[in-house]
């Protein structure tokens, strides 16, 4: 999976999706014309939440900290808490 290589790579530290719906010429975003999910919400949730190797989730995790961030976690688990694969 493309998303896997670039999280993988420890020179690339993440990625922007540009094209979040489908318009009526193009049909490669996240969600249908009419907003649809196309794809597992759960699923992207999970490839977009896991870290960057260029920069290690305890690098962020600090970083937030010294900031007073809260990590996005809406319903979901504090991704600080999780163990890289």
């Amino acid at each position: 999976m493309c998303c896997d290589a670039v999280l993988d790579s420890p020179a690339i530290a993440g990625f922007c999706y540009t094209q979040l719906t489908d318009t009526e010429q193009e049909t490669n975003g996240l969600l249908t014309e009419d907003r649809e999910p196309k794809l597992d919400p759960a699923a992207v949730s999970a490839i977009t939440r896991r870290w960057s190797a260029a920069v290690p989730g305890d690098v962020i995790s600090q970083i937030q900290n010294a900031r007073g961030v809260t990590p996005f976690a809406a319903g979901g688990a504090d991704p600080a808490s999780e163990t890289r694969a």
